[in-house]
């Protein structure tokens, strides 16, 4: 007889979740209720450095806080890196130092008595516009959050998928150019290494270097770093870019077509119904967009009625924290 699948089992409408977004600078929390609202929020400085311990005893001691005033029924903690999603253990964390191998399910439960979940901060952010977000009413969901680094989270016919070593999702290690640069995880060519923060920056700084005297002085990039290449970020190109730089606009459209190369491999590995842009990167906003679904379309044979959306997160930097409170009910 074939097994019957359970469903998550939802919170009562009078008992609330606290969701954690744990990086490696700060740690945020919310309050969230049946209805997915962030009631109450709260942000604490990680200390990374200091160990896990002493940054673990303020969560707990933030969660004790918010248990006096709303009754909590569970706990979800979402943090970047490879995560243990059953025992809920911290598993080479890029940013926080000395952290691995942090039973940090069991010290949360052990020291408030409510239920937790820990899972990979990308898995938080898709179940997050899953539930709440861009992705809200489909069963087919990819989130690809575009930052310093590149993460990918996937739900699959309704489940969040963590794949049999915990790591599945992971489109900024996958290969678009074989042959191409050293990636940090020791690979070449990574999806991570062309549209990552860091390439954006000395790409825009390598076409910058290109430019000609006339058209150099008029770059708007030139003029909000006050011409000290060290003060360029990504959010100085897309500020440029909303007034029209044509170089801001190029590093936008070449970005969007590395990750369109990216996205239309998960296409055609997973085919989805909405694959949604999230992570600082995407405030690069409708320009990036375009050209992700140009790449897209370009590499994607579909036939008329195809359902496949490519839509920036509606949850934004809250995605995380509201994902993450429902953990407990996917993993």
């Amino acid at each position: 007889m074939p097994k019957r699948e359970i469903p998550p089992v939802a919170l009562r409408p009078e008992r609330y979740a606290v969701g954690i977004d744990l990086g490696g600078t700060n740690i945020k929390f919310g309050v969230v209720s049946a209805a997915g609202k962030i009631v109450r929020r709260a942000r604490i400085p990680t200390l990374a450095a200091r160990g896990p311990k002493k940054a673990l005893r303020r969560v707990v001691a933030t969660i004790r806080r918010f248990a006096r005033d709303y009754e909590i029924a569970q706990v979800g903690m979402g943090v970047a890196g490879l995560i243990d999603h059953k025992l809920g253990i911290i598993r080479l964390p890029p940013n926080l130092p000395g952290w691995d191998g942090t039973p940090v399910k069991d010290i949360i439960e052990k020291a408030t008595g409510i239920p937790a979940s820990v899972g990979n901060d990308v898995n938080a952010c898709v179940l997050g516009e899953h539930l709440f977000g861009a992705g809200k009413g489909r069963r087919d969901v990819f989130c690809l959050t575009l930052g310093t680094g590149i993460g990918g989270g996937i739900i699959a016919n309704g489940r969040l998928v963590v794949g049999a070593n915990h790591a599945a999702g992971e489109v900024g290690h996958t290969t678009i150019f074989p042959d191409g640069q050293m990636c940090k995880c020791g690979s070449r060519g990574c999806l991570e290494c062309y549209a990552g923060a860091e390439y954006i920056v000395q790409r825009a700084l390598a076409l910058l270097r290109t430019l000609g005297p006339k058209l150099k002085s008029r770059s708007l990039i030139r003029r909000y770093t006050r011409n000290h290449p060290e003060n360029l970020t990504t959010k100085v190109i897309s500020r440029a870019a909303r007034h029209g730089d044509p170089l801001a606009l190029e590093v936008i459209r070449e970005t969007g077509y590395y990750v369109g190369l990216g996205i239309a491999n998960v296409i055609h590995l997973l085919d989805p119904e909405v694959v949604v842009i999230g992570g600082g990167i995407s405030g690069f906003g409708k320009p990036l967009l375009t050209a992700i679904q140009a790449t897209v379309d370009e590499r994607t044979p579909r036939f008329e009625d195809w359902r496949l959306e490519i839509r920036l997160s509606e949850l934004g930097d809250d995605a995380g924290v509201l994902g993450a409170s429902q953990f407990r009910r996917y993993i």
